[in-house]
């Protein structure tokens, strides 16, 4: 998924990249639904029992709001080679990804790990190599 030949990509995947929701069927699966994520349990019997009680499966739940939403969002975009489109964000999030992260991006491109142009923020050649500490900036 992150090497993909050009006309190759997983559309899959970019869903995920994109920040999209989505629903997880069956055991251990994992759903994305309105800035809640959820995963079912790995314990097919226990999945099973609960399933034939007509019961709720049991798993885990997060809702993520605020900054740790919008860090979700850039960790994920900044995995593509698109990057964070600035626009996209503000659309989505209703903040200014320059002027909110201005000092992050300011570091990080200080040291070449970040590229900004006029309508996204990506990672430069240099900073795929250290992704998920470039990614890990933006979490608050």
């Amino acid at each position: 998924s992150n090497f993909a030949r050009p006309g190759s990509r997983s559309v899959h995947n970019e869903n995920y990249w994109a920040n999209g929701e989505y629903v997880g069927l069956g055991v251990g699966a994992a759903s994305y639904i309105g800035g809640r994520r959820s995963t079912h349990t790995r314990d097919l019997s226990e999945y099973v029992r609960a399933a034939r009680e007509r019961q709720p499966i049991p798993g885990e739940s997060e809702e993520l709001t605020g900054a740790a939403r919008l860090g979700e969002a850039t960790m994920l975009a900044l995995r593509t080679r698109e990057g964070v489109d600035v626009q996209a964000f503000r659309n989505k999030y209703g903040f200014d990804f320059l002027d909110y992260y201005a000092r992050v991006i300011d570091e990080l491109t200080s040291v070449g790990v970040l590229r900004v142009d006029p309508t996204h923020v990506r990672l430069t050649d240099r900073g795929r190599f250290v992704a998920n500490d470039v990614a890990r900036a933006f979490i608050a």
